[in-house]
Order: structure tokens, then C-alpha cells, then sequence
């Protein structure tokens, strides 16, 4: 869940359903020394509908909705004793 609450004049705050999504990975050039990459999306879902109907032990979901959504790229160097 995201709460957003906006900052100005007749704005309201809101909690919406959020999901992230994210993967990295770790290169070691020697022994003792490296880099690491990572990166993630996060997204906030807005004005959403979903159904879900099952028959026969079989499920089907649908969800429709607007989606904001945010990146996050990390590097680093790795060291280690």
C-alpha cells in the first residue's frame, strides 16, 4: 500500500494499492572487488476495477486501472576482506 498526501489547497490524502517489482545482479572482477547493479519499478495503481469469476477449481482475474509508476537504478562497488 502507498500513502500519498499531497501538499496545497484542496488536496486529500489517499492509500492506494502499490506493487514493486525489482532485480539486481553481482559482478565480482577479482576476489576482493566488484560491482553491483540493481534496479526496481514500483507502481501505484489508481481508479482500478477488478472481477474474479472461478469454475471447476479455475480461476479467472481481471483488474483494469490507470498505473503511476517510478524507477529506481542502483550501482555500488563491492569489496570484500
Amino acid at each position: 500500500m502507498t500513502r500519498m498526501s499531497p501538499q496545497g489547497v484542496d488536496l486529500d490524502s489517499e492509500t492506494k494499492f502499490s506493487l514493486s517489482l525489482g532485480g539486481g545482479v553481482k559482478m565480482l572482477i577479482t576476489d576482493h572487488f566488484g560491482l553491483r547493479l540493481e534496479g526496481r519499478w514500483l507502481g501505484t495503481f489508481f481508479d482500478g476495477s477488478g472481477q474474479a469469476f472461478c469454475t471447476s477449481g479455475q480461476c479467472l482475474i481481471k483488474i483494469e486501472g490507470d498505473v503511476f509508476s517510478q524507477f529506481v537504478a542502483n550501482a555500488g562497488v563491492v569489496i570484500a576482506f
